[in-house]
């Protein structure tokens, strides 16, 4: 379980663009669940 940092408003990194996901792999599956972790629980 990994905490990623949440990007806030302003952050200058929001107004870049992402690289397209190809093809959904391992690492791309580890990248969801570390997201899913940051999220605050209700």
């Amino acid at each position: 379980m990994a905490v990623l940092p949440i990007r806030t408003f302003g952050d200058p990194v929001l107004k870049e663009r992402c690289v397209e996901v190809e093809r959904i792999d391992s690492d791309v599956e580890k990248l969801v669940r570390d997201l899913k972790d940051s999220l605050p629980r209700p």
